[in-house]
């Protein structure tokens, strides 16, 4: 006779904080362009100025995509997932800090990097089956 096992509602759970996640990281991304008038206004930037500030991040995100879903790989959807919501909530609240375009830019630079890797990881993570994953050590 063969059991049949029943599968878990921790799945649907799992989806549901993912899902939140793809949410808050886009909202995190785009919060500054709403932002933008009153940072130019209360520092004096202009246009430009402020384009070179969302650049930061944008290159940033780019260039940090790949290894922070390597680091995925390597250490567990998880794990850096984890690191990366912590990393990624300080660098919001470092942004209140800023006080000119040069930390603006480094911010916001530090701020791409950190939350480059969400996406790859959170792909990760859906794709890991409850059973096993595509790295079972790391679950």
């Amino acid at each position: 006779m063969e059991q049949v096992t029943r599968r878990s509602m921790g799945r649907w759970y799992i989806l549901g904080l993912i899902s939140l996640m793809y949410l808050i990281t886009y909202l995190d991304r785009v919060n500054i362009s709403t932002a933008a008038p009153v940072i130019s206004q209360e520092f004096g930037f202009d246009k430009i100025t402020m384009g070179v500030i969302f650049s930061a991040f944008g290159w940033a995100y780019a260039m940090f995509q790949v290894p922070g879903g390597w680091l995925g790989d390597r250490f567990g959807a998880r794990n850096v997932l984890t690191i990366i919501v912590g990393y990624w909530s300080a660098m919001t609240a470092a942004t209140a800090v800023a006080s000119g375009a040069t930390s603006f830019m480094l911010l916001r630079f530090l701020f791409g990097m950190g939350e480059a890797g969400a996406f790859p990881n959170m792909a990760l993570a859906q794709a890991s089956r409850p059973s096993g994953s595509t790295n079972p050590s790391h679950q």
